[in-house]
C-alpha cells in the first residue's frame, strides 16, 4: 500500500515551487528592465554623438594634408574628383542641398536607402552639411564655408552656380585665394552650353560608341567612363591651380570641359586616322590598336583571351590585395579600391572613413564656423519652414542597430530598407527618405550645447 506524505508536506512543497517560480520571473524582469534601459541609454548616446557633428573623423593625412575642400557637386564626375582629393589628404566637406539631395545616393546596391555604392564610393572620408542656400542663414553658412575653403568644385550648367548663390564673382569676392572649379558638359559657350550631360549622351557625341564598334551596331560603355575620365579632369586641374597658387599665382577659376576630356582620351588611338592633315591617304584606314596587338582577338571567346567576370576578379588575390575593406559603423563593410599611388615622405592614411550620411556633421560644422545654438536651432527647426537635417535615414528598429550582429540580422530578415533608384529629374529629400518607414534622427542642437 503507497503511503501519501502528509497534507503539510504538500503545500510546503507547493509554497517552494511558488517562491522559486516568483524568484525566476523576478529575476528575468530585472534583466528585461535593466537590458531596456541599456538600449535607451544607448540610443541616447547615439542620437547625441550625431547631434554633436556626427562620427569623428581624424584629421586626414597626405600630401594635400591642411587643404579644405567644398564639394558642391553631384552624381560621379564632381564627386569623385573630390574624394580622390580627400585620399590624398585634403579635408573635404560635401555641401549637400535640403531641397535636392545627390541622385547617386540611390544608384547601386544598398543596405539602406540613401546609401547606395556608388555614392559610397566616389564619397569616402567625406563630411556631410546640408545647406538652404536660399535662406539669410544658409547663404551666411555658405559664406563661411567659402572663406575657410581652399577648393570649390560644382557641376551646375552655366549659371546654376550663381542663382544658387555661389558663383565664381561671389565666392572669389568672399575668399580671393579660393580656387574655383566649374566642371561643365559643354563649356560656357555655345549651342549646348545650356544643355543638360550625361555619361552616355558624351560617348555617342564624340564618336566614342562607334569606334567601339560601328556604325551599324554602336557599342556605349556600360558604366561612367567619361564621368570618371572628368573626375580625373576636375583633380588634375584644381592640382595645378594649387600649384600655381603657392607660386604667387592666387585664386583662379578652373573650368574643365567634359566633351573636351572625352576627345583628349580618345585621340591618341581612338582617332589615329584622323590626326594628320596632309601626307596620309584619308581613305586608307588603320585596323584597330588592339588587333594589332592581339591578332585575331575579335573572333576569340572571352576564355581564349582569359577574361575574367567581375566574381572571378574578386575572388582574385592579385586583385584583393589592392582593395580597401572600408567600415561603416552602422551599415557594415564595404570595398574600395586602393589609392594607385605611394607617398614615401607623405603617406596618406588609407583607407579613408565611409562615406556620411546626409547631413550628418551639420551641426559639427555649423558650429566650428561660429554659429550660436539658437542660429543653428532656426536653420534646423521645421517650424521656422525648414526641412531639418536628417543625420541618419535609419531604420525600422533603431535599438536593434548598437552591435554589428544586429544589423546582419536586420539584414537577413529583409528589415533594412531597401534603396531605391531615382526615376525621376526632380525628387525632393522628403520624397526619397520621408516617405518609408524609418526613423529620422533630426541634428537639432538642444539649448544646452555651446
Amino acid at each position: 500500500m503507497i503511503r501519501r506524505p502528509p497534507r503539510s508536506t504538500l503545500s510546503s512543497s507547493s509554497a517552494a515551487s511558488d517562491v522559486y517560480k516568483r524568484q525566476v520571473w523576478a529575476v528575468w524582469l530585472v534583466l528585461g528592465v535593466l537590458f531596456a534601459v541599456a538600449a535607451m541609454v544607448g540610443v541616447m548616446m547615439f542620437r547625441r554623438k550625431l547631434m554633436r557633428g556626427g562620427v569623428i573623423r581624424g584629421a586626414p593625412e597626405g600630401p594635400l594634408k591642411g587643404v579644405v575642400v567644398l564639394d558642391c557637386s553631384v552624381v560621379v564626375a564632381g564627386p569623385m574628383a573630390c574624394s580622390i582629393l580627400s585620399e590624398l589628404g585634403a579635408e573635404v566637406i560635401k555641401v549637400e542641398s535640403m531641397r535636392l539631395p545627390d541622385s547617386s545616393r540611390g544608384l547601386g546596391q544598398a543596405p539602406s536607402r540613401g546609401m547606395a555604392s556608388i555614392w559610397m564610393l566616389v564619397n569616402r572620408g567625406k563630411q556631410s552639411i546640408c545647406i538652404d542656400t536660399q535662406t539669410d542663414h544658409g547663404c551666411r553658412a555658405m559664406e563661411r564655408l567659402v572663406k575657410r575653403a581652399d577648393v570649390l568644385l560644382q557641376n551646375f550648367r552655366p549659371g546654376g552656380a550663381e542663382s544658387a548663390g555661389y558663383g565664381w564673382e561671389q565666392c572669389h569676392e568672399w575668399n580671393p585665394e579660393l580656387i574655383y572649379c566649374s566642371s561643365l558638359g559643354f563649356g560656357e559657350a555655345g549651342p549646348c552650353s545650356n544643355h543638360r550631360v550625361y555619361d552616355m549622351l558624351i560617348q555617342m557625341l564624340s564618336g566614342f560608341t562607334h569606334i567601339q564598334g560601328n556604325h551599324d551596331k554602336p557599342l556605349m560603355a556600360p558604366g561612367f567612363f567619361f564621368d570618371k575620365a572628368q573626375a580625373l579632369a576636375n583633380a588634375q586641374g584644381i592640382l595645378a591651380a594649387l600649384c600655381a597658387r603657392q607660386h604667387g599665382a592666387g585664386g583662379q577659376h578652373v573650368k574643365v570641359d567634359m566633351l573636351n576630356t572625352a576627345l583628349q582620351m580618345l585621340w591618341p588611338d581612338g582617332y589615329q586616322d584622323h590626326v594628320w592633315l596632309d601626307g596620309c591617304d584619308p581613305d586608307v584606314k588603320e585596323p584597330p590598336v588592339m588587333d594589332k596587338l592581339v591578332p585575331g582577338q575579335a573572333d576569340m571567346d572571352g576564355d581564349a583571351l582569359g577574361i575574367k567576370t567581375a566574381e572571378q576578379a574578386m575572388a582574385d588575390p592579385e586583385i584583393l590585395n589592392r582593395m580597401d575593406r572600408v567600415s561603416h559603423f552602422m551599415f557594415g563593410d564595404h570595398w574600395a579600391a586602393k589609392l594607385p599611388m605611394v607617398f614615401d615622405k607623405t603617406p596618406v592614411d588609407g583607407p579613408r572613413p565611409a562615406a556620411p550620411m546626409i547631413g550628418e556633421h551639420s551641426v559639427k560644422l555649423l558650429k566650428e564656423m561660429g554659429f550660436k545654438p539658437s542660429e543653428i536651432q532656426a536653420m534646423l527647426d521645421p517650424a521656422n519652414g525648414n526641412r531639418g537635417l536628417p543625420a541618419v535615414v535609419a531604420f525600422k528598429q533603431l535599438p536593434s542597430l548598437m552591435a554589428k550582429p544586429a544589423v546582419e540580422n536586420l539584414r537577413q530578415q529583409g528589415k533594412l530598407e531597401e534603396a531605391g533608384r531615382i526615376e525621376k529629374k526632380s525628387v525632393s529629400a522628403s520624397s526619397l527618405i520621408g516617405k518609408v518607414e524609418t526613423c529620422l534622427l533630426y541634428t537639432s542642437p538642444s539649448p544646452r550645447d555651446s
